[in-house]
């Protein structure tokens, strides 16, 4: 799922997913609040959020994801100038990683296989140690 405000951060996080054959994109936003009813409706498995939105920023919009859309990768999207304070702050609030606006495609590929990998493997070890085999 995409979360952008900005039309042209949109069209880069489409081009650069469309590279990879496990993403695909599910469903789109421009704001958080939109962004929240969708991934409530659609369950994404990965959320690429803007940090910078009208109506709820990609802040505000972390808690909410989390909450309707719990099993989401929520992966906040930031520019240069403020990808490391995204990044501490995103994190709290309960993201699993920043990429910034505008990197090469690979690299981007490659950070959110990575973190999607990270997330997945977690899940499935959370899951096996409150479901114990009998």
């Amino acid at each position: 799922m995409l979360i952008a405000a900005e039309p042209r951060c949109a069209a880069w996080l489409r081009r650069v997913l469309r590279l990879a054959r496990e993403f695909k994109v599910v469903a789109e936003a421009t704001d958080g609040t939109d962004a929240v009813h969708l991934a409530t409706a659609c369950q994404p498995d990965v959320v690429m959020l803007d940090a910078s939105m009208p109506v709820m920023s990609g802040l505000e919009t972390i808690p909410a994801l989390r909450a309707r859309a719990p099993q989401a990768a929520v992966v906040m999207v930031a520019t240069v100038d403020a990808a490391a304070a995204a990044d501490r702050l995103s994190r709290r609030l309960g993201a699993h990683g920043c990429v910034i606006e505008g990197s090469p495609d690979d690299a981007v590929l490659g950070s959110l296989s990575t973190l999607v990998d990270r997330e997945l493997v977690g899940r499935r070890s959370r899951r096996a140690a409150t479901n114990p085999p009998r």
